[in-house]
């Protein structure tokens, strides 16, 4: 049997919660209600904002990661890449480099609060 070793990225926002409750303790999605105020302000967005260059850039994405659902995106380069937005679980990495780029890949470490912020 072969040991593995696994990995988590996150922001510095979440270490506080991480280390009263450990890791996957809570879902801060769910506890601190960014899931449903990207679900309002997705709404919001779409009624408000529908020709703003954010928003018509990123929409499909938005809406799906507000919906949790999958969904297919053509990347810049015309590949097209499934997304799966799932935020209901602790993600870990087989890798350090993977851990930290999933961790920095936002300037706040949570898809969902950058999303939430650039919305806003």
């Amino acid at each position: 049997m072969q040991n593995f070793e696994y990995y988590h990225g996150t922001s510095i926002v979440f270490l506080n919660s991480i280390k009263r409750t450990g890791l996957g303790g809570i879902n801060p999605n769910i506890e601190y209600k960014t899931l449903d105020l990207l679900k309002f302000l997705a709404i919001e967005a779409k009624k408000n904002i529908p020709d703003n260059l954010y928003y018509r850039n990123n929409h499909t994405s938005i809406n799906a990661m507000a919906t949790q659902q999958p969904v297919i995106l053509e990347t810049p380069s015309g590949r097209k890449q499934k997304f799966h937005y799932r935020h209901d679980n602790i993600f870990i990495a087989l890798s350090l480099q993977r851990a930290v780029a999933y961790a920095t890949i936002n300037k706040y470490g949570s898809e969902i609060l950058q999303t939430c912020i650039n919305l806003y």
